[in-house]
């Protein structure tokens, strides 16, 4: 077992990277997101850039630290159709879901 209070950051980005990668081989998550609350990264520092075709997406979590994900063109109209959505419409009241 390893003690993380004692790691240095470039044995953590090591162990996490190697966790990361275990985990994929895993049985893949739920299609679904979770329901409730779930902790979230606040105002994440983000990129977007393009790769052929395919947007990608950088997104800067405090633990993991850069995480990038290819968005195919059919995804992204609908991200930016969802993103457009939620930008004209008024905010639901009361609690948030």
């Amino acid at each position: 077992m390893h003690d993380v209070d004692a790691m240095t950051v470039s044995e953590l980005e090591e162990l996490i990277a190697r966790a990361l990668e275990r985990r994929a081989q895993l049985p893949p998550h739920s299609a679904e997101a979770p329901i409730g609350e779930i902790p979230a990264v606040v105002d994440p520092r983000w990129k977007l850039s393009l790769s052929a075709d395919q947007s990608v997406l950088q997104l800067l979590h405090p633990g993991a630290g850069w995480l990038a994900f290819l968005i195919p063109p059919a995804e992204r109209a609908h991200l930016v159709r969802v993103l457009f959505e939620q930008c004209v419409t008024p905010p639901a009241t009361g609690p948030a879901p």
